[in-house]
């Protein structure tokens, strides 16, 4: 396949970029503190190099800690010779190990600092790097602090994919709430150095990856906070590697809650741009011209998505389409857009060349569920630009063509209620690579 200058343009500013390709892998279900696999409809094609490398955000703020992980720091104490955890500071770094006579139970191990504030920013660098006998690293890590409320509230990482969580302690840690497992490829992958942020505030939780928003939570800070800690943990059939800590700093963002306007963006998919960076999109046709992104499935039949952006919950996705439509006239070539992708799966709502619409809900569970196929005269014939619009609010799913509502309904199974946005394309059996030109793509928070 010909490559073009700039193909690996897409999304927004602060991007984040993963392709699918073909027929969806089906994942493991997920327990409730295991990773599940790594691979699912979310993200088949993982690139652990390309990152975009936009201007990044910094904070402002006042400094609260810093800590340089010291043997004179509390966060540097060592574990007991029974913990299946082994943890060390040295070189000004906290690193954290199993055990080699570990036993096949979950593990956990916690480190927190007291501290009394309203809104904060924890930055710090770590580095994970993967067990000697597994391929991919299955190392589970990140931060939380706990509010007034007393509940726990952490950001987990497992390689590139990332969510948000809610614990209580009743003498025992456990998972209330979560979101979805979100992909992100402003993570840098094993062994590679990552600056991480968490920014939390009454309202949300913004979590930035080297310097860059990955992922926005709903959830934020009710009352002060009491406490801010780092935490790995394993399931009992993982093998954790090493997970490296440095550099904790913590600011406070001052007393008011802070103000941050809905996240959105906006892209004409034009013309390429080295802001912006992605996977190689191999198995199908891509190309910017002065009309949008050529982007189509070189494979008959095949499916392909392209998922970017910071996770986020509630959404609104547009975009303009251009393919051949014929009514009445059997195909089977389709395009549209996608929201909330994540691990668990995703929502697709296309048209098809035969003047149909269709929405899916796409889960390893429950591959390409069927949720409604309609005929709609609101799709315009031949090569006419369709304007497309996806709305996934809450568990309501809205789809506007060519700003005429066409459908409106509730999906609450397997609770897809976080994740990327992006479109999707399914090639007909002779596939055609200018059979499909997306312009002018935007995606918006939606409060």
């Amino acid at each position: 396949m010909k490559k073009h200058p700039g193909i690996f343009r897409f999304l927004l500013l602060v991007s984040c970029l993963a392709v699918s390709a073909c027929q969806p892998k089906v994942a493991q279900p997920e327990s409730l503190i295991q990773t599940p696999a790594l691979f699912s409809s979310e993200s088949s094609e993982v690139s652990p190099t390309e990152t975009p490398n936009p201007e990044p955000t910094e904070v402002h703020g006042e400094l609260l800690i810093s800590d340089d992980f010291e043997s004179s720091s509390s966060l540097c104490k060592s574990e007991t010779a029974a913990s299946a955890f082994i943890t060390k500071c040295s070189d000004n770094r906290l690193t954290i190990n199993q055990s080699d006579g570990r036993r096949k139970v979950d593990i956990l191990v916690i480190r927190e600092l007291p501290i009394q504030f309203k809104t904060f920013s924890l930055e710090i660098e770590t580095i994970s790097a993967s067990g000697e006998k597994v391929k991919l690293d299955q190392n589970n890590y990140g931060f939380y602090f706990i509010d007034e409320s007393g509940k726990y509230h952490a950001l987990r990482l497992t390689a590139q994919y990332f969510n948000f969580e809610t614990w209580s302690n009743n003498g025992e840690i456990k998972i209330e709430e979560k979101t979805n497992l979100a992909f992100s490829a402003l993570i840098r992958s094993a062994s590679q150095s990552n600056t991480l942020r968490l920014d939390c505030s009454a309202a949300w939780c913004d979590f930035f990856a080297n310097g860059n928003l990955a992922g926005r939570s709903p959830v934020g800070i009710t009352g002060k906070i009491k406490v801010v800690g780092l935490f790995a943990r394993s399931g009992w059939d993982q093998q954790f590697g090493q997970v490296e800590f440095k550099k904790l700093r913590v600011y406070s963002l001052g007393d008011d809650p802070l103000i941050t306007q809905p996240y959105s963006m906006e892209d004409p998919l034009t013309s390429g741009s080295e802001v912006f960076a992605g996977t190689g999109l191999s198995g199908a046709f891509n190309r910017y011209e002065i009309d949008g992104f050529h982007f189509s499935p070189v494979i008959p039949f095949g499916y392909y998505g392209v998922k970017g952006g910071p996770a986020l919950g509630d959404m609104s996705a547009r975009v303009t389409l251009k393919m051949e439509i014929s009514p009445g006239v059997s195909g089977s070539r389709y395009a549209g857009l996608v929201c909330r992708s994540s691990q668990e799966g995703m929502v697709m709502a296309v048209i098809r060349e035969d003047g149909t619409y269709s929405i899916y809900r796409d889960t390893p569970k429950q591959p390409f569920a069927l949720l409604a196929q309609k005929a709609s005269d609101t799709i315009l014939p031949g090569l006419a630009e369709n304007k497309l619009r996806l709305d996934c609010i809450g568990d309501q799913i809205k789809f506007y063509i060519n700003e005429a509502l066409v459908e409106s309904l509730t999906d609450t199974r397997y609770g897809l209620r976080f994740g990327r946005a992006g479109f999707f394309t399914k090639a007909g059996g002779i596939p055609d690579p200018d059979a499909v030109i997306f312009s002018d793509f935007s995606i918006t928070e939606i409060r």
